[in-house]
């Protein structure tokens, strides 16, 4: 305040320093009306809280970072969400690498493979007590996920196969009508083998929350009942990706990688749902590290 006050009273004509610090009063009222609006966060005994995390792709960091976060603060989240591309190869020794880093943790894991997974690495993740969702039904304390994972997670190919998708889509939406009741959360690694559930659900006015991640830009959106929760990547697209430039992917052929400042992120959702026989999802926070050191918390609340 006193280098404002200096400045407002240093010369120059009485009529225009006034002005300015009436400019300041406005900005220090929309400001104050801000933060008394801002909606407050329910107790954290009141909801079950899941942490989605997906495309690792090996980083450690990224493995510690969604291990803390699961941690909680001594306080952990009633269960984890993980969508994929934990690993680069698909190999034995990154899932036990992933294993050893992300360590042994109080809350249940659920795991779907992604297009950079292979059978060695699923496999390993089942002996590591990993609940790997194969068109099953897991449960946390009243919220039910459904997950299938990537048609290529069980092989050695890496490049998306869109037909295999597209059919991956249809026997999931099948699956999702036979349920009952529905599932809130649907957890698969690329968003266009839950289109067909997200098509059935929207048409229907039923509430489903769908879990993703796969093109590394973290997101929250809403496409009628249906609430799309994109995790981004917990691993700012592995190690090698780093600082690369979007333009090279375009050049050869192949889709535009995000922009830097979002590949070089590292992201991870916080997913709130209410404690009742009906759960409700309540909001979804996101919580972002940057390489130059910036963490943003973004809340998004979603009860209505």
């Amino acid at each position: 305040m006193l280098p404002l006050l200096r400045a407002l009273s240093a010369g120059g004509d009485r009529g225009d320093n006034l002005s300015r610090l009436q400019d300041y009063l406005d900005g220090l009222e929309a400001v104050a009306t801000q933060l008394t609006q801002e909606p407050r966060r329910p107790e954290r005994a009141s909801v079950v809280r899941l942490l989605l995390a997906s495309d690792i792709h090996d980083n450690l960091f990224g493995m510690r970072a969604a291990a803390r976060l699961a941690g909680g603060g001594g306080d952990p989240v009633d269960g984890v969400l993980l969508a994929g591309d934990l690993t680069d190869h698909g190999t034995r020794q990154e899932a036990q690498l992933f294993r050893r880093v992300f360590g042994a943790l109080a809350a249940p894991v659920v795991v779907v493979g992604g297009n950079h997974e292979d059978s060695p690495a699923m496999n390993e993740f089942a002996r590591a007590g990993y609940r790997v969702l194969e068109g099953e039904v897991a449960a946390f304390a009243g919220v039910r996920v459904l997950g299938a994972s990537d048609p290529l997670s069980g092989s050695a190919r890496v490049d998306s196969d869109v037909a295999l998708l597209a059919a991956a889509s249809g026997r999931l939406a099948d699956l999702w009508r036979t349920l009952a009741p529905r599932p809130q959360v649907l957890l698969v690694h690329d968003l266009r083998q839950a289109q067909g559930v997200a098509a059935a659900a929207k048409a229907a006015g039923e509430v489903v929350l769908v879990a993703y991640g796969n093109d590394h830009v973290a997101g929250v959106r809403r496409d009628g009942s249906v609430l799309l929760v994109d995790a981004g990547t917990a691993g700012a697209s592995g190690y090698e990706q780093i600082g690369a430039g979007s333009a090279s992917a375009a050049a050869a052929g192949g889709s535009p990688e995000p922009a830097a400042e979002l590949r070089d992120r590292y992201t991870f959702q916080l997913l709130d749902y209410s404690r009742e026989a009906a759960p409700q999802v309540l909001a979804v926070t996101t919580v972002s590290y940057a390489l130059d050191g910036r963490t943003v918390v973004d809340y998004t609340p979603l009860a209505e």
